[in-house]
């Protein structure tokens, strides 16, 4: 059972697969939510810090159920990519940030 879903699957196959992500984007999602508000508390930090914060200490203190790694796996290889090619195409070198020869 993979994460892929392709057209050829039937249609059972893609709502199990589907099923089987909920829990993990759930669970990034929360996360993002948490570290979203954090970050717009405290603007020096920023949001994708603490969501890296959050994730190491849920990772490593809470142990994530096994039924939320399909999710968590697929966020990490299609969402998140995702996010850091938006984030990227609205940084815009300032005067600050010039090469200089």
């Amino acid at each position: 059972m993979g994460i892929e879903t392709t057209s050829h699957q039937p249609k059972s196959a893609r709502s199990q697969t589907v099923a089987a992500i909920v829990p993990g984007i759930g669970a990034c999602l929360a996360i993002a939510l948490i570290a979203a508000w954090l970050g717009s508390r405290l603007p020096l930090i920023g949001g994708a810090v603490f969501a890296i914060l959050i994730g190491i200490l849920v990772a490593n203190i809470l142990r994530m159920a096994p039924v939320t790694k399909p999710g968590i796996t697929f966020c990490s290889k299609k969402v998140l990519p995702g996010g850091d090619h938006c984030a990227g195409r609205r940084l815009k070198p300032g005067p600050g940030l010039a090469h200089r020869a």
